[in-house]
Order: structure tokens, then C-alpha cells, then sequence
């Protein structure tokens, strides 16, 4: 009997890499049998991503003063010496306030009587606080002007904020309304060629925003060129709640550690047609904190691939689902796993 160690340390991909055995390859006999030891793993796993595809939201801002169409001063404009992209979004800056953050991931599209902006959220694992106060520091209305540090006002002077609400699990959207109680801003995501299920609204839990705000993207008046889903005309209420549970974890609920090319015979999950999960758990630390995986006993899984060369080993992290968790876990992870011989 003998113990395999494996980490991940010089690996760009610590959710998905191979481990080397080219100058001592493994070759296992006939009735050689494996078992997960332990894993050390931090839980750093970014619950948003380009990688997760939701990474982007989308802000609607209407003007302050409809009899002259003006903005909040405060909000970003566009960088007219940038070109628009395939959407029609330009880059977008801060008007004029040399004190306010400078950011590359914030774009405008000017439609008739509004402005929609993108905001490409880093990627990073996000509470709804730290969500709230990255979409603070690009749309820019509540930064406080009298300081450089760059800070967000206090709550009860916020014109868009989003929290949680603990009682119904759920996030909440405190926006500021006009004299007329018209929102000053709305949440909203395109009806064409967009994943609501699997975008940062699942996460939101507004998925199932159903009602549309169709804009003149041209001067014509009256003809709706686009549509967009609106989170506001989709609300039944005025209390700003989400219609779900905010799903944080994207659907995560366990993590299988496998290991590709037929090695064992081992579980599979609903989606996968190969047996090659090694061990499956579940995630108990806090964000940032370590966990140590350690199984009571030892599971032996029959090896399959017997009295051949084995030049790598191929360790997929995934969730209970099949899906690859890959560069969205952002810190080294070490493992042991045990090899049983016959005779052992």
C-alpha cells in the first residue's frame, strides 16, 4: 500500500490539471484497488465569472428631470472616442470628477429616454454586500463626493443599492423614485441571445422577470427596436424583493473530485456517462477559509486500467452536476489519494 501526493502549486488551473508521472510512470496490476485519503482546499471558489457566464448586469437609468431629459451628473457618460461593441455599448467615463475610480468594465447605450449601462463584473467570490458596493463604484451616483478614499454614502442616502434580506433569503433592490414614484433605475437583461437561467439574474434570483421595455434605438418615434426584460414591470410589488432565493452558490450543492480516462471504476453524477468520480463532499467552510476533506473510512475502488503505462493523471473538480468548476477555484489545493495492492 502506497500514497499518492498531489497538488496543484505552478498550475494556472487549480479545478481542472494533470499531474505528471513521465519520469516514474504508474502501472498498476491486476486487482490494484484506490481510495481517496484527504484533500486540504480553501473555499475560494468565485461564484461569479466569465467562465460561469454571469459576470454582466445590466442598469437602466432614467433622467432626474424629464422636462429636459438631464442625467445624475454623477453617472458615466460615453467615451466618444471609443467604438461601439456588438450590442452597441460604448465605453463609458466618469463626467468630469477627477476624484471618482477609473474602470474598463463599465459601457452605455443611449436609447430613447434612457441610458442602459454594462457593468462587466471581476471576476471573485461575491456576497450580495460586496456585490452591491462593485456596482457602487462603477455606476457612481452614491459615492461620496466629500472624500477621496472613494466611499459609498451611508445607507439611508443611497439612490441604488442592493442588499439582502435575511428573512426570506432573498436580495432586495432599494432604488429611488421620483416625485411621481417612478424608479429612477431598473434592472434589466436582453430578450435575444441571453441565458437568464444561467446568468448573474439566477443569481439574483429574477430569472423569472417576464415583462419587456421595448426602446427606440433610433429617432423614430414609436418603433420599439429592442426589447429587454424589465425586473421593474416584472415586480407585482413596490417593496423592491426579489421574486426567488438569491442562489449564491449557482446551484452548487457538492463537489465531485474525478479522475479522468477510465482509471477506476467509481460513481457517476445525473449528467455523466463515465465512472470516474473519486470521492464526492460537500463545502462547510466560509469563503476564504481552509476545509480538510477527510472521509472516516477509506473507500477502495477496483483500478481498471491494469498493466499499462500511466503517463498523467487528469483531476477534474466539478459539482454534483458534471459541471467544471476549473479557474474558478483560485486556490491551491493539496490531495492524497491511496493505492491498495493485492496482498496489501
Amino acid at each position: 500500500m502506497y500514497n499518492l501526493y498531489i497538488n496543484t502549486t505552478g498550475s494556472e488551473n487549480k479545478g481542472s490539471f494533470q499531474i505528471d508521472y513521465r519520469n516514474k510512470p504508474l502501472n498498476f496490476a491486476e486487482g490494484t484497488k484506490i481510495a481517496f485519503n484527504n484533500m486540504l482546499m480553501y473555499n475560494s471558489i468565485n461564484n461569479i465569472s466569465a467562465n460561469l457566464g454571469n459576470n454582466i448586469i445590466y442598469i437602466l437609468a432614467k433622467p432626474y428631470d424629464l422636462n429636459n431629459s438631464s442625467f445624475d451628473g454623477k453617472l458615466p457618460v460615453k467615451d466618444t472616442s471609443s467604438t461601439k461593441d456588438s450590442q452597441g455599448f460604448y465605453k463609458a467615463k466618469h463626467s468630469g470628477q477627477k476624484d471618482y475610480p477609473t474602470f474598463n468594465d463599465i459601457f452605455i447605450k443611449e436609447v430613447e429616454g434612457a441610458r442602459i449601462y454594462k457593468i462587466v463584473i471581476p471576476d471573485g467570490q461575491y456576497s450580495i454586500d460586496a456585490l452591491d458596493e462593485t456596482i457602487a463604484l462603477r455606476l457612481a451616483v452614491d459615492i461620496d463626493t466629500t472624500s477621496k478614499l472613494h466611499n459609498i454614502v451611508d445607507d439611508d442616502l443611497r439612490v441604488f443599492m442592493i442588499t439582502a434580506e435575511p428573512t426570506f433569503g432573498k436580495v432586495k433592490f432599494m432604488i429611488d423614485n421620483d416625485t411621481s414614484y417612478n424608479p429612477k433605475f431598473d434592472i434589466v437583461f436582453p430578450t435575444t441571445n441571453f441565458n437568464m437561467n444561467t446568468s448573474i439574474a439566477k443569481f439574483l434570483g429574477i430569472h423569472t422577470m417576464t415583462e419587456k421595455l421595448g426602446f427606440d434605438t433610433e429617432p423614430i418615434t414609436g418603433v420599439n427596436d429592442e426589447f429587454w426584460y424589465s425586473f421593474n414591470k416584472s415586480s407585482q410589488d413596490t417593496s423592491g424583493l426579489a421574486f426567488e432565493k438569491a442562489d449564491v452558490n449557482n446551484g452548487i450543492t457538492s463537489l465531485n473530485i474525478r479522475i479522468r480516462g477510465g482509471i477506476f471504476n467509481g460513481g457517476y453524477d445525473s449528467l455523466s456517462a463515465e465512472s470516474d468520480i473519486l470521492h464526492s463532499f460537500n463545502i462547510t467552510a466560509s469563503p476564504g477559509y481552509p476545509q480538510d476533506v477527510s472521509p472516516s473510512n477509506l473507500v477502495f475502488l477496483d483500478v481498471l486500467a491494469v498493466n499499462r503505462t500511466i503517463n498523467y493523471l487528469d483531476i477534474r473538480i466539478t459539482d454534483q452536476n458534471g459541471r467544471e468548476i476549473g479557474q474558478d477555484i483560485t486556490e491551491d489545493l493539496s490531495m492524497v489519494i491511496t493505492i491498495k495492492e493485492t496482498g496489501d
